[in-house]
Order: structure tokens, then C-alpha cells, then sequence
């Protein structure tokens, strides 16, 4: 269901970006009369693309494990969207339509990367003080198994793993799957850490190699 939710939400603003961009061009562009036309006919679709993005957002930010900043740059521009639209093209504002129309390209991206900056946090483990890790070692699975289990274990709950599968992997939160009974292989495990699979963050680029390699080593350990 948050899956479903998800892919229709990210509809919703995509037909809501594309009819805001082209009325904001035909309103630069003068053609006022066409702008018009489109207003009417559109009218009650801009009513049901409005609250579709307000329903299945609230849906998603209900589900949600941990609210952060970029969660409420979200919510005040979707609800400060449509009064100020409204007023941009009714007092033929260009400014304020064009501004308004880079505000939720930016939104947009926000969104994607979960991030104000579009760019990732670096998720940061400590180093393990006991650690018998080889730095210069390039097969993790060559390293000590206890020091390899703790290093997976920190990274899984600092790369906040364990909002969605829970201590366990039992939780299930946001469709998340049950790691106790997943029948994935360990290279299958570290190539959806690595990409990312369906409402499932993809985390290359905030983990190395190494650190997705303990986390999947550490998910093969719970496995019953």
C-alpha cells in the first residue's frame, strides 16, 4: 500500500508540475487568452491534483519513521502553493509565477534526493576501537567475522536500516522486507543496498563498498 501511495504521489506532482509549467509559459508569453481557456478547462483537474498531492503526501509523511527538515519545506511550499498560484495568475504576476515554478523544480529535488542540498548526507561510522579490520584489505570476507558482524551491525542502525526493518528485521515498516526470511543471495543483498529497490533508499554514495558489504553480511546473519 505505501508503495502504491508512493508511485501515485510522485504522479500526482509530475502532472502537477507539467500543466503549472505551461501555464506559467503561456503567461510569459502574453498569451493571455489561451491562459485563460486552459484555467477553465483545467479547473476542476488542478482541484482533484491538489488534493491527491495533499492526501497521498500526508499518507506518506504519516508513515514515515523520522520527520526531517526537508519534510517541512515540503509541506509549507504544497500548502502555500496554490493561494499564492492563484493570486500569480490572477493579478497576471509573471515574478511570482516563474518564482513560484522554480520553487517546486526545487521541491521536486528535494524530494528525490532527501536532501535541501541534493546531495546525500555521508553517512559517518565510528571506527570499532577493538576492530582486528585489515585497512589495506580488500576482501571483507577475509576479515575478523566478529569485527566484520559489528561494523554491519553499527552501520545498519546509524544508516537508519533499522527504521524500516527494525532491530530484528522484523519490522516491515514502509513495505519494508522481512530480513529473517529473505531468500536473497549476498550479492543480491548488496546490490539493493547499493541501488536501492522500490520505496527502499539506495545508499550508494552515502556507504563504501566495504561498509554495504558488513551491512549485507550482518542482514545474512539474521537470516532463520
Amino acid at each position: 500500500m505505501y508503495t502504491g501511495f508512493k508511485h501515485m504521489h510522485i504522479t500526482v506532482v509530475v502532472l502537477f508540475l507539467i500543466l503549472y509549467f505551461i501555464k506559467t509559459y503561456l503567461l510569459v508569453a502574453n498569451k493571455n487568452e489561451q491562459l485563460d481557456k486552459l484555467r477553465a478547462k483545467t479547473k476542476i483537474a488542478d482541484m482533484i491534483l491538489g488534493s491527491l498531492m495533499l492526501i497521498t503526501g500526508g499518507y506518506l509523511l504519516y508513515k514515515a519513521q523520522e520527520v526531517k527538515v526537508y519534510h517541512y519545506v515540503k509541506i509549507l511550499v504544497a500548502l502555500s502553493s496554490i493561494p499564492v498560484g492563484i493570486i500569480a495568475f490572477k493579478k497576471r504576476n509573471k515574478v511570482m509565477a516563474v518564482v513560484l515554478l522554480v520553487l517546486f523544480i526545487y521541491v521536486y529535488g528535494v524530494a528525490e534526493t532527501k536532501s535541501l542540498t541534493f546531495k546525500r548526507d555521508k553517512i559517518v561510522i565510528a571506527p570499532l576501537s577493538d576492530s582486528t579490520v585489515t585497512k589495506n584489505s580488500t576482501n571483507i570476507m577475509d576479515q575478523n567475522a566478529d569485527a566484520v558482524l559489528k561494523n554491519g551491525e553499527n552501520i545498519y542502525k546509524g544508516a537508519t536500516c533499522i527504521t524500516c526493518h527494525g532491530a530484528d528485521g522484523k519490522l516491515g515498516a514502509a513495505g519494508a522486507k522481512d530480513l529473517t526470511t529473505s531468500a536473497l543471495t549476498h550479492a543480491e543483498k548488496v546490490a539493493i543496498i547499493t541501488g536501492g529497490k522500490g520505496s527502499m533508499t539506495p545508499f550508494k554514495g552515502s556507504l563504501t563498498e566495504q561498509e554495504i558489504e558488513a551491512v549485507a553480511v550482518y542482514v545474512d546473519s539474521m537470516k532463520k
